[in-house]
């Protein structure tokens, strides 16, 4: 004759006792290896116009216009990103005050976003102080 178990409810349950304490123990270990990374970086929208006519006659103030395509204009002449921060070294920013380190910025309106920081970062490495120009 067989014998009839009988049903056990602690048997036929799932240990969940220690979920807590792995759980636990999972937060610390992501708390510990994790690395906070303070990014450089700063908001800006992406100004689309062209400057007045007013704005242009200004020869003192150096002018840098970035195009559709990436393309680069510092006073008028197409250069590069590394011609950029050549030129602007050489016109030795730090060591002037006030106005004389305005640099003008103008984009065209499909320019793209990387090409428009990295020439914002630019002048600011440089020691200018950004005026971007803006269509009313």
């Amino acid at each position: 004759m067989a014998k009839k178990r009988k049903k056990n409810p602690e048997r036929n349950r799932i240990p969940t006792e220690s979920f807590a304490d792995v759980a636990f123990l999972l937060i610390i270990f992501f708390i510990l290896v994790t690395t906070l990374q303070r990014t450089d970086g700063f908001l800006t929208d992406i100004p689309a116009g062209e400057a007045s006519e007013e704005a242009t006659d200004d020869e003192l103030t150096p002018t840098v216009r970035l195009g559709d395509g990436g393309r680069l204009l510092f006073n008028d002449e197409e250069t590069t990103l590394e011609e950029l921060r050549e030129q602007l070294r050489d016109l030795d920013l730090f060591n002037k005050e006030g106005e004389e380190r305005v640099v003008l910025l103008e984009s065209a309106g499909a320019s793209n976003y990387q090409d428009y920081f990295a020439v914002m970062a630019t002048i600011t490495n440089a020691g200018g102080a950004l005026a971007i120009v803006e269509e009313e």
